[in-house]
């Protein structure tokens, strides 16, 4: 069984071990995941080469996809940038950024032969059209990767901060238009089940090949307080410093297949 886990951490520590959250080290150890993927962690300051090794994870630096129109692309460039960190009990695991914008990368990864797409999605009010169209452009890039050879073979689940409400039928059935006459439109979500997100929304899931057999789990939902002001929308981490224990407005979710 491979397992992936993915955490919205919205700004709770950066990639240094002592600055992390350290809830993220306990439910890493508790799930022994085969990766870790962690977005929206405050960006290293230029000289620190400390990056987070915990219980037996290491730190992947995602590599630029080649002979592609995204391979010249200056990703990571701002101080609030939307970034995803990986980490892995096996380093060598392949993990290939094809971006799709600067601040809202989409990351492949190759894990025990399966491949995925992790992903933080855009937040958008009403429609999902900016989240459809980056996890299509995401999918026709692979599939040119896969092609020439770069990666194995094309995805077979996007999991992550989906930013689309699967509790909302209006932003479901827009996700379904925009994907309409794509590859994707055949996918099939595999959900937590929870609000995993503390506006009382369920953001966090997986889009998965019908033939892929998988399960997704919120990790401590009982930890999730709705807030007094509900929201469907993700709350947006402008990149300023945050208390570094404090606990995310998202649930942490894990990959199992």
């Amino acid at each position: 069984m491979g397992k992936i886990l993915f955490w919205n951490v919205a700004g709770a520590g950066t990639g240094k071990l002592e600055e992390l959250n350290p809830t993220l080290t306990r439910y890493a150890s508790a799930a022994k995941p085969d990766c870790v993927v962690v977005c929206e962690m405050k960006k290293l300051k230029k000289g620190d080469k400390t990056l987070l090794e915990f219980v037996n994870y290491k730190y992947v630096k995602p590599k630029r996809p080649q002979r592609t129109v995204n391979q010249n692309i200056k990703f990571y460039s701002g101080d609030d940038d939307k970034r995803l960190y990986v980490y892995s009990q096996n380093p060598g695991a392949l993990a290939t950024q094809i971006a799709t914008g600067n601040t809202r990368p989409v990351i492949h990864l190759c894990v025990m032969n399966t491949n995925f797409f992790l992903m933080h999605a855009p937040s958008v009010p009403k429609i999902s059209k900016p989240q459809a169209e980056q996890m299509t452009t995401a999918y026709d890039l692979a599939l040119d990767l896969a092609k020439n050879g770069d990666i194995a073979g094309a995805p077979v689940a996007i999991f992550g901060d989906l930013n689309v409400n699967l509790l909302d039928k209006e932003r479901v059935d827009s996700l379904a238009k925009y994907l309409s006459g794509h590859a994707l439109a055949k996918w099939v979500p595999a959900r937590t089940g929870a609000q995993t997100h503390k506006g009382g929304s369920e953001l966090d899931w997986a889009l998965c090949d019908p033939a892929f057999k998988c399960k997704v789990t919120a990790i401590d939902p009982t930890k999730m307080k709705q807030s007094k002001k509900s929201s469907d929308e993700d709350m947006e981490w402008d990149g300023s410093d945050q208390p570094i224990t404090k606990y995310s407005d998202h649930l942490p979710v894990l990959l199992e297949w």
